[in-house]
């Protein structure tokens, strides 16, 4: 195997991720509408792309393995870093820059995700608040004479007297 299908390989990663980064910037303003329909949506999309995005990575772990193989080195762990000392200077560069590409488009999704992960969880905050201002709650709390209770309190979302 050559540098430059593991080159092309971490190319095509790089897009794959992008290519999910920007669904996460779709994905934030959606969130934001609060769209639930238009964000499972989304997330069904997110994971085709997940699913491809695994194939390329199993693809990327043959063909490093298969570059060390080549080299005759079986003892290193088996990663792009590993690969550069055995590579000519244009080839270290090419792959040098793929690898920096690719994790930096890695770090932003990272922080995308964890803006959008802070974003749902202030929704649910929000429904739950919600749910609970819309309950009614029990009128004593402390306790009274056992002949003098009520015994009719309900616990249901809605009082049906009303």
């Amino acid at each position: 195997m050559t540098i430059t299908n593991i080159v092309e390989n971490l190319q095509d990663l790089y897009e794959l991720h992008n290519q999910l980064l920007e669904l996460g910037i779709q994905k934030t303003e959606v969130i934001k509408k609060g769209q639930s329909d238009q964000l499972q949506e989304m997330m069904k999309h997110e994971q085709a792309l997940l699913a491809t995005i695994q194939k390329k990575e199993n693809e990327r772990q043959q063909l490093v393995q298969a570059f060390f193989h080549q080299h005759g080195v079986l003892d290193k762990e088996q990663t792009i870093s590993n690969c550069l000392p055995f590579c000519r200077e244009e080839e270290r560069t090419r792959l040098s820059e793929k690898q920096q590409q690719l994790l930096q488009v890695i770090e932003q999704l990272k922080e995308r995700n964890e803006l959008n992960q802070q974003l749902l969880y202030q929704s649910l905050q929000y429904v739950n608040i919600s749910l609970h201002l819309l309950r009614p709650q029990p009128e004593q709390t402390t306790y009274s004479h056992p002949m003098k209770r009520n015994n009719n309190h309900s616990t249901s979302m809605f009082d049906s007297k009303a």
